[in-house]
């Protein structure tokens, strides 16, 4: 339910307006927090707000902050870590980040209310504190359990594989189990790949990395560089060459020991303790096992570069490859991602008035959409996890792997058949009613259907027609010209 969370967080915050001091919110992946600094008082003063407004939210104000946080979403940039977790698992768990906060659009006011009553409770709460501790500071929470994370349901995927993307760059994404030789040895490919791709090929300003927790146990790991268009292959095979080649040997003793000073400089800054606390909570939320500072640096130091190898090696096993549309795979042996199945579900078939070749398939099973090499995405009724819905019969139907499938009536032959199989077909539980401008509103009308062929083409009755004046003229000469040899 992407973005219910966000608008609870919304919704407790915004009675604060302007305040002496700083506090903030946010949703990433797997919690919400809530952040102040300030006094003792003033922090007593912002958690007894929040926690009293969690258990009675101003549900007054959903339109308000609905509207507050699709304008902050109309402005977010496309992300390589939120696109890869689409591709990897699709429309559920962690793949859900890449959609937009559908489930804002059909929220009732009750709803948000349960919503936050199951989540927002003792039970599901941890918190950390930088400074003396506060007596008076307490968390009002309703009783509750702790909840899992999202489940780490990968789709079936043949790695390593490649896709191309509207999106600028190259991207390496890959999921490795949660370890200081990882986190390492993401570090020591970024700083490789810089040195090759930027000073000594010249093909693009910078490479950064990205290591990002998942459930506590799995990490997902980020490669990505900028080129030119035309340099992206060339690019891109320079990242998997690093990659691979630091998956075999590890890295040279000079590489490992720079990388574990600068880790252990990092972990030396006083403000390194606000991030422990926080991945300290972090990681309680998840019930996975903290390490502490000295545990992490500890590990650090006694790093080997056959350990960095062994840690890279896994996640090369399930890499994804992301490239610009056009551009060709630097690795010939990568397969394509499979967006599309060999053949359309069984079931009735209604072709594009524009003269595409597609077709839109139903059946009892589910709906295709066929391209014009009989290639198709398809979506089983009961694999839809949500939709959209608008009054003018447009229909968004996305299915539990991430396949999306839009119905606009005006492009196809008989559409109330389609509509009809849909609303019948489709979970209504999982169908929401959105408002505003459907995708069939801009679309030009169909073209007329005109016949294509030789000029004679559709003129078939005038020419029988001269063609019979032809002949009664012909045969009215004949009997003249016999009538005078007689």
């Amino acid at each position: 339910m992407a973005g219910v969370t966000h608008l609870i967080e919304h919704l407790a915050l915004s009675a604060l307006g302007e305040q002496p001091y700083d506090y903030n919110g946010f949703v990433d992946q797997v919690r919400t927090a809530f952040t102040v600094t300030g006094t003792a008082a003033q922090i007593v003063d912002f958690f007894n707000h929040v926690t009293t407004a969690l258990a009675a939210l101003p549900l007054d104000r959903v339109p308000t902050e609905r509207r507050i946080i699709e304008s902050e979403a109309a402005g977010h940039y496309q992300s390589s870590f939120r696109q890869t977790m689409r591709l990897r698992y699709g429309a559920t768990g962690f793949g859900t980040v890449d959609y937009s906060q559908i489930g804002m659009r059909w929220l009732t006011p009750q709803a948000v209310q349960a919503w936050a009553a199951r989540h927002f409770t003792a039970g599901n709460a941890a918190a950390w504190l930088a400074g003396p501790v506060i007596p008076e500071l307490r968390f009002d929470l309703p009783p509750g359990g702790r909840l899992a994370p999202p489940a780490l349901t990968p789709k079936r995927l043949r790695f390593p594989l490649y896709v191309e993307s509207d999106s600028l760059g190259v991207t390496l994404s890959m999921i490795g189990e949660r370890s200081t030789a990882l986190s390492t040895g993401l570090s020591i490919l970024g700083h490789r790949a810089m040195q090759r791709i930027r000073y000594v090929e010249g093909l693009s300003y910078g490479v950064q990395t990205q290591y990002e927790q998942l459930d506590g146990r799995s990490a997902h790991l980020i490669a990505h560089t900028d080129p030119l268009l035309e340099h992206s292959t060339k690019a891109g095979s320079a990242l998997l060459d690093v990659a691979d080649v630091l998956s075999l040997t590890g890295p040279d003793a000079e590489e490992l020991a720079r990388s574990v000073a600068a880790m252990d400089e990092a972990l030396s800054d006083p403000q390194s303790a606000i991030a422990e606390m926080d991945r300290a909570v972090h990681d309680e939320l998840l019930g996975a096992a903290h390490f502490t500072l000295a545990d992490v640096r500890e590990e650090a130091q006694a790093l080997t570069p056959t350990q960095v190898a062994a840690a890279l090696k896994p996640p090369l096993d399930n890499l994804i490859l992301v490239i610009p549309t056009g551009t060709r795979s630097p690795r010939p042996h990568f397969a394509p991602y499979p967006e599309m199945e060999a053949h359309a579900l069984p079931g009735t078939e209604f072709p594009h008035l524009y003269g595409s070749g597609e077709h839109m398939v139903v059946g009892p099973s589910g709906i295709s959409l066929r391209d014009a090499d009989r290639r198709a995405l398809n979506i089983l009724w009961q694999e839809i996890v949500v939709g959209g819905r608008w009054q003018d019969g447009t229909r968004l139907l996305v299915g539990r792997d991430g396949t999306e499938i839009t119905f606009r009536p005006p492009v196809w032959r008989n559409p109330r058949q389609v509509l009809a199989a849909i609303d019948a077909n489709a979970p209504a539980d999982r169908l929401v009613d959105l408002e505003g401008p459907s995708p069939s509103s801009q679309l030009p009308r169909a073209p007329k259907t005109r016949r294509r062929g030789s000029i004679i083409a559709g003129r078939g009755p005038l020419l029988l027609i001269v063609a019979g004046l032809v002949l009664v003229g012909i045969a009215a000469t004949l009997l003249l010209v016999l009538s005078g040899k007689h």
